[in-house]
């Protein structure tokens, strides 16, 4: 994604609906890879992929912006 400042970042997200999940968010989307895993897989994959990256909060905040990082 691009923020109105032009910072490019990215986001790791769990969800069920791919498709509206990425509706919900105030900015063009570009899908990078989706993996279908079991929860408890997800959740461990997503806490060890976001322990390594530098955080970054987003300009316009929405729902998962905490999971965003550059």
């Amino acid at each position: 994604m691009i923020d109105t400042d032009g910072t490019i970042f990215y986001k790791i997200g769990l969800t069920n609906n791919i498709s509206n999940r990425i509706r919900q968010i105030p900015y063009e989307v570009e899908l990078i890879k989706s993996v279908e895993l079991d929860k408890y897989e997800s959740v461990y994959l997503e806490k060890s992929l976001l322990k390594d990256v530098l955080p970054y909060i987003p300009l316009i905040k929405f729902s998962g912006y905490t999971e965003c990082f550059i």
